[in-house]
């Protein structure tokens, strides 16, 4: 571009002073001179003009054009700015950073919400349903044409003392992975949703807590061996069920 503002300047420098003089007779350009100027400064404006696709663009220059140092430069100048892009990696997108990553080394459950020691979460099985009812109260629907992929746990206290659970408090993101899908579990106000189940376990008690997933009816009967992944506080872990 640098060469480009250079010719054009070299070009109407050469034509004013063609044109102009401290009373000298006008110099006049040969048919020849004339298309060279011409098209040399159409196909300069044309070539360094990205926003035009069409038009002189393409318009073939006379036989006394050198073409060979314009294409020179124009080939450095974008292995420059590949370069750039290069040492900035790309244009702009980010890759993921370490903790959007899941951790390869599975955790239990009870070890995600920070009972490791005082509480049992067993996974009790799946089932498939287009609604689901909590007593006579409270339901779900799925939306036409998707059901839902209920993943079932029970929470059992260890000790010999209460035990205060808020997994609310962590707000954790809670994913499905399986060779048929990947989704996010589904947001309700049940009581026992384990994503934010709250409550108090006495001693040797458990509480049965579900997980809910809407996926089309086709996918649900194609699950197998799920797993888990949950995010918490920007850390993502595997889960043992």
């Amino acid at each position: 571009m640098k060469k480009f503002k250079r010719y054009l300047f070299i070009a109407v420098a050469v034509i004013t002073m063609l044109l102009t003089g401290c009373g000298a007779e006008l110099y006049e350009l040969t048919a020849e001179e004339e298309n060279l100027i011409i098209h040399s400064a159409a196909y300069f404006v044309a070539k360094h003009n990205i926003q035009q696709k069409d038009g002189v663009n393409g318009y073939p220059l006379p036989d006394s054009f050198d073409e060979e140092e314009s294409e020179s430069e124009s080939e450095t100048e974008t292995e420059t700015e590949t370069e750039s892009e290069s040492e900035s990696g790309g244009s702009g997108s980010e890759g993921p950073t370490e903790t959007q990553k899941p951790s390869e080394d599975m955790i239990t459950l009870a070890e995600l919400i920070g009972h490791a020691n005082d509480l049992k979460v067993t996974y009790e099985g799946s089932s498939v349903t287009n609604t689901y009812m909590e007593g006579t109260a409270y339901l779900v629907d799925a939306a036409q044409g998707k059901t839902f992929y209920v993943m079932k746990f029970k929470l059992t206290n260890t000790t010999d003392a209460d035990v205060e659970v808020n997994n609310a408090s962590k707000s954790p993101i809670v994913k499905l992975v399986s060779d048929a899908v990947t989704v996010k579990s589904e947001v309700t106000f049940l009581a026992t949703d384990f994503s934010t189940y709250q409550g108090t376990l006495k001693a040797g008690e458990s509480v049965e807590t579900i997980l809910l997933f809407e996926v089309s009816e086709a996918v649900a009967e194609k699950i197998t061996a799920p797993k888990l992944q949950i995010t918490v506080e920007k850390t993502t872990k595997t889960i043992k069920l």
